[in-house]
C-alpha cells in the first residue's frame, strides 16, 4: 500500500513535469508562429518602436492590430546591434528628426516611418515578404507560408542559411513551425552536437527542443556525472532539469549518506521534496541510513 502511494505520487509529479516541459517547447512554437495576424496575405502594417538597452545593444518591437483576424493584437520585439537595426545611431540619439529607413532580413523587408531622437524612436512600418526566400523555401521542401510567418521569421531572423545548418545537422524535412521554435530558442548545429556528445546519444527534434527550453547544457550533464550519476538520458536530463535536480543537490545528499545515487532515485526523492534537511530530521528521531525506496514511502505518506 505504501509501495502504490509512493509510486502513484511519483507519477502525479512526473505528469506535471511533462506537462511543463512540453508547454514550454510548444509555446514558444504557437506562440511566436501566430504572433503577426493570421488574416494578412499582402503586406503588414503597423507600428515599431526603437529604443537603447543598458547592455549598448537597441530592442525593436513592432506590433499591430487585426479586427478582423482571429489574432487582434500581436507584437514581436528582438534584441539586436544598433548597426543591424536600419536606423542610423546618429539619427537614434539626435535632438529630434523625422526618420526614413528599411530593416532587411533574408525574409522580408520592414519599410519604416516615424521620428527618432535622445535615444528612443518610433513611427508606423510596412512588411512585405521576400519573394526570394519564399522561393527558397520551396526548394527545401517546405510548404507555401503565409506573410505573418515570414514576418516572425524575419524577426527571428530565421534566414535560409540558418535552415541549411539545421538540416546540416540531421534533421530534413524540419516543419517551418519547428525551425521557428529551433531559432527563437536559440538552437544551432553547435549546440546539438554538443549535446549530443553529453548525452551519447541521437536526439530527436522534440528533444532538442525540451533539452534546449530547460537549459539542459554539457555542463549541467557533466556536473551530474561527476557526481556519480552515471546514466543521464535525453529524458532523465529532461526530468532532472525540470525537477530542479542540480549539482549542489546532488552533493547534499551525498553529505546525508546517499552517494551514487541512480537518476531514478534522484527524480522520486526530489518529486516529494526529499533532501538533507529532510533526512536530519529523520536521524534525530532515530531512523538512521533509510533505504531510498523508504525514504520515498515515509515523505509520501507525510511521515
Amino acid at each position: 500500500m505504501n509501495g502504490y502511494i509512493a509510486s502513484n505520487h511519483r507519477l502525479a509529479l512526473l505528469g506535471r513535469v511533462h506537462c511543463v516541459v512540453s508547454s514550454v517547447a510548444l509555446c514558444v512554437t504557437a506562440c511566436l508562429a501566430f504572433a503577426a495576424p493570421a488574416s494578412a496575405q499582402g503586406a503588414v502594417t503597423g507600428e515599431w518602436t526603437i529604443a537603447r538597452t543598458s547592455a549598448g545593444a537597441v530592442e525593436v518591437s513592432f506590433r499591430g492590430d487585426d479586427s478582423g483576424g482571429e489574432h487582434s493584437h500581436w507584437e514581436d520585439s528582438f534584441d539586436t546591434d544598433p548597426a543591424r537595426s536600419g536606423l542610423a545611431g546618429a539619427d537614434l540619439d539626435s535632438d529630434g528628426k523625422h526618420v526614413h529607413f528599411t530593416l532587411s532580413r533574408d525574409a522580408g523587408s520592414f519599410v519604416c516611418d516615424g521620428w527618432a531622437g535622445h535615444g528612443h524612436a518610433a513611427g508606423t512600418f510596412t512588411f512585405e515578404a521576400s519573394a526570394a526566400y519564399l522561393e527558397g523555401l520551396r526548394a527545401r521542401g517546405i510548404e507555401p507560408i503565409p506573410v505573418h510567418k515570414a514576418l516572425t521569421a524575419a524577426t527571428l531572423d530565421l534566414s535560409l542559411s540558418y535552415i541549411d545548418e539545421i538540416v546540416s545537422a540531421g534533421y530534413a524535412h524540419i516543419p517551418f513551425e519547428r525551425l521557428i521554435g529551433f531559432r527563437a530558442l536559440g538552437v544551432t548545429r553547435q549546440s546539438i552536437a554538443a549535446l549530443r556528445s553529453a548525452l551519447r546519444a541521437d536526439l530527436t527534434q522534440e528533444q532538442v527542443m525540451s533539452l534546449t527550453a530547460l537549459r539542459v547544457t554539457p555542463e549541467y550533464v557533466d556536473d551530474l556525472r561527476t557526481r556519480g550519476v552515471a546514466d543521464v538520458s535525453p529524458r532523465s536530463a529532461v526530468e532532472m532539469k525540470a525537477l530542479r535536480i542540480d549539482r549542489p543537490y546532488v552533493e547534499s545528499l551525498v553529505r546525508a549518506g546517499y552517494p551514487h545515487l541512480s537518476e531514478h532515485d534522484l527524480v522520486q526523492l526530489k518529486s516529494l521534496g526529499v533532501d538533507d534537511g529532510y533526512i536530519r530530521r529523520l536521524a534525530d528521531h532515530g531512523f538512521h541510513n533509510v533505504p531510498v525506496s523508504d525514504l520515498v514511502r515515509m515523505k509520501a505518506l507525510g511521515i
